[in-house]
Parts: C-alpha cells; structure tokens; sequence
C-alpha cells in the first residue's frame, strides 16, 4: 500500500478508560477515547467522553470483559479502514528506536504529558497515518519469557499461564484450549505453536486493517462468549472475576501468532509504553479540560545550569540560562532555586548521575527547540575570540564575574541564539589524547579506550566494558560509532553542550536507555565516595560516542567551542546577581529566654551546648564587625596579630595557629549552610532531647553488665581471621565481622547502612543485639539517617556518635559515643558503659592493609595518609580516657599490627607463624592471659 493513499485512509485507535478514574486523553484526531463499561457509570449522562454502551454492544460485561467491551463497541457501531485498540494508561510507541524496557519489554514512564506523549510520536497523526496505512497489522512487541526476573523465568508461553494461579484458574485455560480445538480447529496449529514458543505477546494494544480487525473479532468473540458460558467464576474475587478477559489476552497471542507466521500479511512491532501515571485534575469536567494538547515552545533556547545543591554559585543574568539544583530532594538542599526534583524526574539518583539529574529533568519537563547542558564552574565560551587553554582541553578562569561573563559572550542572548540557530550541536572542544600531559591513574592513554580502562581510582575497569556492552545490545545504530569512536584519539569530555530538539531526545533516549539498564546490571551496594558516581562517568563514555555518531552522519551542522573552567564560582565573592533567599524568621527574644531557661535547668548537654553556643555567638559578632572595617584596618589588624603571635611563648603560638575546636559543628553560619533551618537553639533543646531518650532505651540496661567480665571488640582487620573464641568472653562486632563462622556475636555496631555493602542484606538473618548509629549534628547528621525499615528488620536500636568532635564522656545516656572515623570507638565506648574486666581488641589494626576476608580497601594509599592517624589519634586519647576514669579496665591487643606497643600485646600461635619478624620468646601469649584470670 503507498503512502500517497493514506489521506484517504480514516484511522481509529480506540482508547479504553475506566469509568471510575479521570484520566488524560491525547489530542490527536486518530485516538478515540472510550469509556470502558460505561453501562456500569452512575454519572453516565453528560460525560465528556463518549460511552461504549450505546448501539451493539457489552457494556454490561465489563468486569469480567475488560476492555474488550471497547473492542466489541468499535466492530459493531464504528466505521474505519484501519482499527485500533490501547488502554488510557497503555499506548502504543511510534518514536523510530526501542528504549530499554522491563521484563515484559514494556517503556515505563512516570507521567503521561507533553514531553513524553511528544517523545513516543503521540501527537505525530503525520507519521502515524503514514507508518499505519504501510502494514496490515502494527502489535506490541512480544517478550521472552526466559528473561523474566520479577518472578521465576518460564520456559514457554503455556508455562507461563499454567504459572499465573494469582490471575487465572488453571482450568479456565485447559477450557479455553477444548473450546478452540472444537471451535477453530484452523487455528489450533497456531495455538500449539504459540503456546509452546518462549515469546509471548499481550496487553491488547494493537492496529489493524478493517479486513484482518473484522475476521479477528468473529473469532474472538465466538471463543469469549463461549468461554462466558461454559465457565463459571461464583466463587472467585479479584482479578480471577477477569477470567474471560484473560482468555482473551491468550487468542489475542494466538491470533497475532497466525497472522505472524501462516499468513503474508504486513506485521509490524512497536514498543508498548505503559504511564503510571494519567490522571487529568479531578475538576476537569469537559474533554477539552482532560485533553493534553501539543504547543509550541514559547522559548527557543534555554540552557540548563547544574549547580550544588550545597555551593550558593552565581548565576548569569542572561534568560538563556535555566539555573537548576541538582539533586534537589536532598534533605541538605538549602538553595532557594528551582530544582530537578519536580514532574517527571530523577532527583533521587543524582548522587549517581551528577548533572545528568538536570538533564533528564529538562528532557522530560522543558519544551523549547535548542536544550543545552553545562555546569555551575563550566560553560561554553561564545565569543568569537580564540583563548589559551590547558592541556584537560578547557580554559582556565579564576573568577565568574562581570568581567569574565563579558569577555566569553555570556551575557549577550542574541549573540548566543544567533550562534546557537546556525548549528544541530555545538559542543565542548574536543581533545588529542596523544597531547594530553597529565596522566590518568598513574597511566598514560594512547586512546579513548584507555582513559576509561586506567582510571580505576574513580571507578572499576568492568564499568566501561558493560557500558560498551550494552550500547551493542540495546543500540546496535551506534555499535560501529562507540568501536571506532573508542579507538579514536580525539576525546570529548564534560557533557557541555547545545543540541536541537530533535538530536537532544535522540540522545537522551540513547544515554538514559544505556545508563538506566547499567544501573539494573551493575552492582553500586559496594561503593561509597567517588566511585558512586561511576554512571555518571559512564555518561561521558555515551556523551563522547554520540558525538562521533552525529559527526559520522555528514547531515547535522556541528560546532566546536571552547569550554572555560571557573576556579571561583561563589556568589558572595563573584558578585554576580545572586540567587533569592529569603531571610529566616526571628523568634522573639521572650520564647528563646523561656525555651534556653527550661532546657538548662533539664538537660546537662544542653548547659555545655549553652556555654559554647554563647562563646561563638560573642566570636561571630566580633568577626562580623572586624569584616564591616574597611580594607587597611584588617590588613593593619592581620599584621598586628601576625607580630603579636610571632612574640609569644611557642604553646600560645601553636594554639593561636590551630582553629578553636569547641563545638565547631554548632556553628551558626555552618548550621545555616549545612541544615534546614537557622534556629539553632531549638536544635540543640530537641538534639539534647533526642540523644537522652534514645541512649537511654538503647544503652540503659547494659550499664556495669558487664562487670568482672572479659569483652572482645572485634573489627574486621586481617589479624582477626587469626582469632580463636576466648571461652566465656563477651563478643562485640562490627560491620562485616559478623560473618566470621568461629565467633558468635552478642553484641553488634556499624554505621555502614548507607554504603549497601554485601554483606549488609546478611545482617537481618542474624540474632544478636544490633546498634545503628548516626551522626548527632552538621551536614553528616543530614547526610546519615537510620530508616525506620532497617531498624525493623534488624530489630535494632539507634545511637548517636560524635563525629566530627573528638570529645569521650563519660555517660553515654546523655552523650554521644566517641568517633575518631572508625565504629571501633563507639564499640570500645560501650564495652566502657559496661564495665568490663578486660577489653580484647580484635581485628583493630589500624593499618590499610585490607579485611580479614582478603578483600582490599577502596583508595588504601588515602587510607593511609588521613584514616589511619585518626585511628591512632583516637587509641591514644582512649588509653588516656581509660586509665583516669577507668583504671580497673585493661584493654588487650590481640596479634597488634598498628597499634603494636600502646596498650598490653598478647598473639596467637597462627599469627606468629605467618609473621617471622616476631620474636616467639619475648611476646605474650593469648592463653597466658586467660590463665591470669
């Protein structure tokens, strides 16, 4: 059939809505939306979309039915050369390429609206009418049922069935098959073929030609009121009341397997896109109310900013610019701009995918004709001026201010969009990786392939090889691109740049397709840090293999243009127009009296938190009014305590050079930055609070249990797999120690829930008393709270830590536990609170070295250089604790690796064979000091 006859072709694809649910219908002539079982609406008069109860029809059989009440209603009483069906959440994708899919191959979208319906061609009837009126039969892809994941994989489509017990009766089916065998025996070949077959096709979303829609419905029909009668469903409730329906999802297979494979006509696959989402607003009372139409941008250009959600940064004054926080959701988000955390989003990943949060959001929610991405401290330079920059491929500026937004072009919006027209993409200068001089992870690159092999100090090698992967299996259009691409020297990096509508979601429908299905393969339960962001370096994997692709397409007008780096992006310092915050209520000085009064009098955190709190106040006032001086005064100023330290005892000049550490997380200009709220001594009233109540129902009953007793705290260093249980001795673990098959542990800490390590699922099927702590105030209490879940399903108690202070109380009911970055201290804390006899501290090694597993520590070299002076830092302050407010407590170190010498050393048998620089004669034994007992 040619294109040229599709203007005379009229085209319906009948769209089933519920009649209990106000949904969104598509503005588009060729859908004609239906209220499935309208014979069953109490509001039927007067509904904006029209009923299939009117003429021939089922209405009344609905429930059991489903849609195919629509289905029956279109055959009967509507005229049409081509035919349609799909569900008011459910269509049909007439976008060119696949995304990537569920277990079923079905897209799943949030939101139905514009952007989406845009992207899926809803609103195309152009290219519908052309692609429709060139095949008999347009179905939803069929999808192998060995893939499954969500539930246990099937061998056949009829194991599948037999399978579904939660939605149909097994004896439904074994009917329906006597019915077709008795019924439609030309079609029983088909049945057995199809039934047999690992792909199975469902969901009813289809288009047909008049001819194939009427010989189907004579078909389907005859079996469903056969099947209404023979089979009886008194007795059943729930989705098994929809037993007819079901069977009509199984001839629908049946039937397209016919079509497919016995006949020559025209049979097309498209993608099934399903919307959670499709509700119109519950006062929407006419059709035009509930419609989604397609308007044309108002804006041609926009350009969006991703800025920290943490960093107030300026902002260019040029409307050009859309200024965007990433990860808005965050519960540490503080800026007053908009976020990506509205409609259709991934604000919750962002701690994956950095920027690529904004980017999504705009590809989902923005409509204009030319979207850019770029980032707070880099943007492209639009000045027709040529620059000096390093050898990362970018230039180097120390400020975003006045001057340098002028002298790159970005404050002139006609000069930009003038630009920005003329081209499909302007992208981010490329680099020759052969005039790279720096080196990545120690290594030097020869191609693109190797930059992203070698740098496993930000994410693993296997990362890129499964990116690369998956470009070939979901994306085979860019398979040639990516290979030659990857073995290229001409690099394009930080996914900077301005794209047309029309490659933008090509891209993004690329990227997100490949990155989504990375994050469903790829385990990220084991990173922390840097390496959490490994999508998002994937990203520049994608971005780069894009480019090449278009360039490789000769049809698409592309620019390069230098990108600039801008050392300095704070808005306080630039002196750009800042973003808008407003100022935090003042509460009245009579409230704060009465509160400060009361919580002194209960509370004795408080009355310290009170005292600091009182101390900072006075300092911060006076470092407000030294920085209202003028410039000469501070300079005078900054020379006179220059020479007064210079002339002081040295103890006074190195305390003069150390910040003051007293209560630096209460801060108020940190607090500000780093919380939700400025009100500070209401924090400190509900942390005291807080902190009291928890110690107290978590640590009350263990105060002295322990007495006479010996304690072993044991870490998951690699002397620990040398231990041997002491009889009798009381067992504290922590984080993945537990796994140790030869110790049973009775008591348990960790603070490493938001690092999903594999172990951590592991932690539920165990028995023992388990502490999850967290941190008691500044950006990590934000950052590190224990979910309700897992404290139900570890049966577990909260607690508080310290960090970052390094104090050590006393009475852990109404204080945090010690810190010092390591859950050995607060293990050690309690062990305290207990009053135990001896401490034997185990697996502590305070070293690099790795896990008693074998397993090594991500960036071990930083381990070295900042954790482990921590470490031993805190064991010294420790020992001091101990012998004045504990001296009848001895703390033992078993086979002692960093803390050799600091407190009582004893070792096993096993360690000293595997570590011949020990002199066997002149150590302690472990047994010996049990037989002192």
């Amino acid at each position: 059939m040619s294109s040229g006859e599709n203007n005379s072709k009229k085209i319906a694809i009948f769209v089933s809505h519920r009649i209990d649910l106000k949904s969104m219908v598509v503005d588009n002539p060729l859908y004609v939306p239906v209220r499935c079982g309208a014979a069953l609406d109490e509001n039927d008069k007067g509904n904006a979309i029209m009923g299939d109860n009117t003429g021939d029809n089922i209405s009344e059989k609905r429930i059991s039915f489903c849609e195919y009440t629509v289905q029956y209603w279109a055959w009967k009483n509507y005229d049409a050369d081509y035919y349609g069906l799909c569900h008011y959440r459910r269509y049909l994708s007439f976008m060119d390429s696949f995304m990537p899919g569920n277990d079923y191959d079905v897209r799943m979208e949030n939101n139905l609206s514009v952007r989406t319906a845009e992207l899926y061609q809803l609103f195309n009837k152009s290219k519908m009418e052309k692609e429709i009126s060139s095949y008999d039969v347009i179905v939803g892809k069929a999808f192998d049922t060995t893939k499954i994941t969500r539930v246990r994989p099937r061998n056949s489509v009829k194991e599948l069935w037999y399978a579904s017990r939660n939605l149909v009766d097994p004896i439904a089916i074994d009917t329906l098959i006597k019915i077709i065998e008795d019924r439609h025996p030309e079609l029983v070949e088909s049945m057995n073929e199809y039934f047999a077959s690992k792909y199975y096709r469902g969901y009813n979303c289809f288009v047909m030609s008049k001819k194939i829609f009427n010989e189907y419905n004579k078909v389907l029909f005859d079996i469903l009121f056969e099947f209404d009668k023979q089979f009886d469903t008194t007795g059943y409730e729930g989705n098994k009341l929809r037993a007819t329906g079901y069977m009509g999802e199984i001839v629908y297979g049946v039937y397209m397997w016919y079509l497919q494979h016995h006949t020559d006509c025209k049979f097309l696959e498209r993608q099934i896109v399903y919307f959670k989402n499709t509700e119109a607003d519950p006062d929407a009372n006419t059709l035009a109310q509930r419609t989604l139409s397609y308007k044309k941008p108002n804006d041609d250009i926009k350009i969006f900013v991703s800025h920290r959600m943490d960093l107030d940064s300026a902002v260019i004054g040029n409307r050009i610019f859309e200024n965007y926080k990433c990860n808005a959701g965050s519960a540490r988000c503080f800026l007053k701009m908009n976020g990506d955390d509205t409609g259709d989003n991934i604000s919750d990943l962002a701690k994956y995918f950095s920027e690529l949060s904004v980017q999504y959001w705009a590809w989902k929610n923005a409509d204009v004709n030319y979207y850019g991405l770029c980032h707070y401290r880099r943007y492209l330079s639009f000045s027709n001026k040529k620059f000096d920059q390093c050898s990362r491929g970018y230039i180097i500026e120390n400020m975003l201010n006045d001057e340098s937004v002028e002298k790159y072009g970005l404050k002139d919006y006609d000069g930009m969009a003038k630009q920005i027209k003329k081209y499909d993409l302007i992208t981010g200068g490329s680099m020759n990786v052969d005039e790279m001089d720096f080196l990545f992870g120690g290594k030097r690159a020869h191609c693109i392939k190797d930059i992203f092999m070698i740098q496993e100090h930000l994410f693993d090698k296997s990362a890129p090889e499964l990116t690369l992967k998956l470009v070939d299996e979901l994306y085979p259009e860019y398979s040639k691109a990516a290979e030659e691409y990857m073995a290229s020297k001409k690099y394009y990096a930080y996914n900077c740049f301005v794209m047309s509508k029309e490659l933008f979601n090509r891209f993004c429908t690329f990227e997100f397709g490949v990155l989504f299905e990375f994050m469903k393969r790829f385990d990220m339960s084991k990173y922390q840090g840097t390496k959490m962001r490994t999508p998002g370096y994937m990203s520049e994997v994608l971005y780069g293999i894009f480019i090449y692709w278009v360039l490789k397409q000769r049809k698409y007008k592309v620019k390069e243009n230098q990108l600039v780096f801008f050392r300095e992006t704070n808005a306080a310092k630039c002196r750009l127009a800042p973003a808008k915050t407003a100022a935090a209520p003042k509460k009245p000085k009579k409230d704060e009296s009465v509160l400060k009064k009361i919580m002194r009098n209960t509370f004795p955190a408080y009355r310290v938190a009170l005292r600091n709190e009182e101390r900072l106040g006075a300092l911060v006032a006076s470092v407000n009014d030294l920085q209202k001086k003028s410039t000469e005064h501070s300079v005078l100023l900054a020379r006179t305590v220059k020479v007064c330290q210079s002339t002081a005892p040295k103890s006074v000049q190195a305390a003069a050079a150390k910040p003051p550490i007293i209560a630096t997380s209460l801060r108020k200009d940190i607090w500000d930055a780093k919380t939700l709220t400025s009100n500070i001594n209401l924090n400190i009233a509900c942390l005291a609070n807080e902190i009291h109540e928890t110690h107290k129902k978590s640590f009350g009953e263990f105060r002295n249990i322990n007495t006479g007793r010996d304690v072993v705290v044991m870490a998951s260093g690699p002397s620990m797999k040398y231990y041997k249980p002491i009889p009798g001795a009381v067992h504290i673990g922590m984080n993945a120690s537990f796994l140790n098959p030869d110790v049973d542990i009775d008591y348990y800490f960790t603070t490493d829930y938001e690092s999903r390590a594999p172990w951590f699922e592991k932690l539920k099927e165990y028995d023992f008393v388990k502490f999850f702590g967290q941190y008691s105030t500044g950006e990590y209490r934000d950052k590190f709270q224990v979910s309700e879940k897992i404290i139900r399903e570890n049966n577990g108690r909260r607690f508080f830590q310290a960090a970052p202070s390094e104090d050590i109380h006393i009475n852990i009911e109404f204080y945090p536990l010690m810190a010092f970055y390591s859950i050995a201290f607060q293990a050690i804390h309690f062990a305290l609170f207990t009053n135990a006899k001896r401490i034997y501290l185990v697996g502590c090694d305070c070293t690099n070295a790795g896990y008693f597993d074998g397993s090594k520590q991500r960036l071990s070299d930083l381990v070295a250089k900042t954790s482990v002076p921590h470490w031993l830092d805190g064991y010294q302050k420790v020992k001091a604790f101990v012998e004045r407010f504990y001296p009848d407590t001895e703390i033992i170190s078993v086979n002692p690796m960093g803390l050799r010498g600091l407190y009582s050393d004893v070792y096993t048998d096993d360690f000293i064979a595997d570590h011949p620089e020990i002199d066997s004669s002149k150590v302690t034994r472990l047994n010996s000091t049990q037989e002192e007992k």
